[in-house]
């Protein structure tokens, strides 16, 4: 057990080193961050100041290598453009991210089962159909696009809804639904296809023939064997929810570590951007 624990662990650091070093040279294919720093009629001398202050003009291999001995020691560089330490930025919009993923988190769970139990129970009904269409079309439509169509018929045509902000409850809604559909989708499924292959056990069959009603045998016999694999499943789906989030936040405009990520690209803000990856990687 330790042996293999340690080997997981050993895969897990180098998935991480790997994706780190692919992001550190894409951000810097995408230009030059100093374009945008310094106002138009700048110097060739103000230029080549500001690329140095920043390490800009070091050579790519050491810049890559001074940038993974600091983060090893825990220095993840600071933000060209918040002028900040990059830590510290994330670390406050941690409690916003985790405000939105966890209550779709919740959802997902909850409304997942309850789909996939239902599906089971109605195998091969209108029922069971209509709910499976309805888990591959959330599995496979873009978070975006969802988020989109929620914001034209909730917000600019019912117009019930806020379609940004952070103010109130209300606000919540629309990017919890829209960061639930996905994990959801695949955790009715996977409870679907579990309780349908427990339902069929002799076992089942000798509750049944002892007289217990088919609602009972399902839930404390059936669901509760079923949901051994869920349950494995359901973990995976936590960095799906986390992942999904630098989407739906911008979607949304909600003020978490998504929001962050995708507007540091825009700005060609390599630190800021690399930690970002890292944390959705991790």
């Amino acid at each position: 057990m330790i042996k293999f624990t340690i080997k997981r662990l050993l895969k897990g650091l180098l998935c991480v080193w790997f994706i780190w070093t692919l992001i550190f040279f894409l951000v810097r294919v995408t230009g030059d961050p100093t374009d945008w720093m310094l106002p138009d009629g700048a110097t060739d001398k103000e230029l080549a100041n500001l690329r140095a202050s920043l390490h800009l003009d070091e050579p790519l291999g050491k810049q890559y290598i001074d940038t993974l001995t600091d983060l090893l020691q825990g220095d993840a560089g600071n933000s060209y453009y918040y002028k900040r330490d990059v830590a510290e930025l994330y670390a406050e919009r941690l409690g916003t991210t985790l405000r939105l993923a966890l209550p779709a988190f919740g959802l997902a769970i909850v409304m997942g089962i309850l789909i996939g139990t239902v599906a089971a129970i109605k195998h091969n009904t209108a029922i069971d159909r209509i709910a499976m269409t309805g888990a591959v079309v959330g599995y496979t439509m873009p978070s975006f696009c969802f988020g989109i169509i929620m914001l034209l018929i909730f917000s600019q045509k019912l117009k019930i809804l806020p379609s940004f902000g952070t103010d109130d409850w209300k606000s919540l809604i629309m990017p919890m639904i829209t960061l639930a559909v996905s994990p959801m989708a695949t955790i009715a499924r996977l409870t679907r296809s579990s309780l349908l292959d427990v339902m069929n056990r002799e076992y089942m069959n000798g509750a049944r023939m002892k007289g217990v009603k088919e609602l009972v045998v399902i839930i404390r016999h059936a669901l509760r064997n079923s949901l051994i694999p869920v349950v494995t499943g359901v973990g995976m789906q936590l960095g799906t929810i986390l992942g999904g989030a630098v989407v739906v936040e911008t979607v949304f405009t909600w003020p978490g570590m998504g929001m962050l990520l995708v507007t540091s690209a825009k700005q060609r803000d390599f630190p800021t951007v690399q930690s970002g990856v890292l944390l959705v990687a991790l």
